[in-house]
């Protein structure tokens, strides 16, 4: 009785695993055939609302909504459309949360608007006018998620946390970037500043017809990648056709404390594209770099200006003088290689 038992159980698992596997290959014929649907992807992480969120309002702090013609008191936890403008007085400070960790945190006497977006388009992006403001953001925020815009700069791809300090000056502007975690770039008209590091900071002055920015180093060492204007380069493939190709070299400073970059911008009398001027100072006040071109115009660009020092010439000179030895040495080489070859044609011939 108990074999009959045994036997029954065994032949009833063989049974269903049979079965088990004919639908594994069913499903797997299905799938390959398009009939079954693939397993639907993990949803998009969204990181910010619909709408911003006013809170922690301490003070006198007034909004300004898209259309309306006077600023009035802001409610606290209450929700604003994109493109309102904010304010605070000298004394107060407000946060706006604009999604999940993303967060404005305003200190007194600032202005800032946000600015309007698609409906659904996961980006942010706001305009500071004056006063501080403090953006903390996810770590993770992607690429283009969010921006802070001012004349004649912005803030992009930031992540982490960050402090804009802008005042407007009697010609102009200043503004103080600061990274304090995570990283950010800025991007302004002939500069691009393609990553700040924590503790990094950096001035920037802009006049109020943008025809000059000087920017200034304030702590570590940031890399600024300057535009050196349209040049032609000359290619020569391998049937010999020559072709001019059009591109853009940078200079690349690192703007350390005391350092600074200054770029004068101006219109000629002939023609509608912008002249440029960019100079380089060391700390010690030193001009290290020089040069001036017209903005997509290849025809008239001046190259560095700057002699080199004496130092960077001697060590010019010693390179030139080890490079022509090695190939003096080489071009021996072969001399030597050649009389041999001579030499061991003669023995043959002998």
């Amino acid at each position: 009785m108990k074999l009959l038992t045994f036997l029954a159980i065994a032949a009833a698992l063989a049974a269903g695993r049979a079965y088990a596997d004919e639908e594994e290959e069913a499903v797997e014929t299905a799938a390959a055939e398009g009939e079954v649907e693939a397993e639907p992807t993990k949803p998009k992480v969204k990181f910010f609302t619909t709408l911003p969120l006013c809170r922690q309002i301490v003070g006198t702090v007034e909004v300004l909504r898209p259309g309306a013609a006077a600023w009035e008191p802001v409610e606290e936890n209450i929700r604003y459309a994109l493109g309102s403008s904010f304010r605070t007085a000298a004394d107060a400070r407000m946060t706006l949360n604009m999604g999940t960790e993303c967060n404005l945190r305003v200190e007194g006497g600032s202005e800032f608007a946000t600015r309007p977006q698609l409906l659904g388009e996961d980006v942010r992006s706001i305009v500071v006018r004056r006063g501080v403001v403090k953006a903390v953001l996810p770590r993770n925020l992607p690429a283009g998620g969010f921006s802070i815009a001012a004349p004649g700069f912005t803030l992009k791809d930031l992540a982490g946390e960050c402090r804009v300090a802008y005042s407007p000056t009697g010609d102009g502007d200043e503004a103080s970037l600061r990274c304090a975690t995570g990283t950010f770039a800025v991007e302004g008209r002939n500069f691009f500043v393609p990553r700040m590091n924590p503790t990094h900071e950096l001035k920037i002055r802009t006049s109020h017809d943008n025809l000059a920015t000087i920017l200034y180093g304030v702590r570590g060492d940031t890399v600024v990648n300057v535009s050196r204007g349209v040049v032609m380069r000359t290619e020569i493939d391998e049937d010999g056709k020559v072709q001019h190709v059009a591109e853009t070299p940078v200079l690349e400073w690192r703007l350390s404390p005391g350092t600074k970059i200054q770029i004068n911008r101006a219109v000629p009398a002939i023609g509608e594209k912008m002249s440029v001027s960019v100079m380089v100072f060391a700390a010690d006040g030193t001009l290290k770099n020089h040069f001036a071109y017209v903005e997509g115009l290849a025809a008239v660009n001046s190259g560095e200006l700057v002699a080199a020092s004496k130092e960077e010439s001697d060590k010019l000179a010693k390179r030139a003088a080890e490079a022509a030895g090695e190939a003096v040495e080489e071009d021996a080489s072969g001399a030597d290689d050649d009389e041999s070859d001579d030499n061991n044609n003669e023995s043959e011939e002998e």
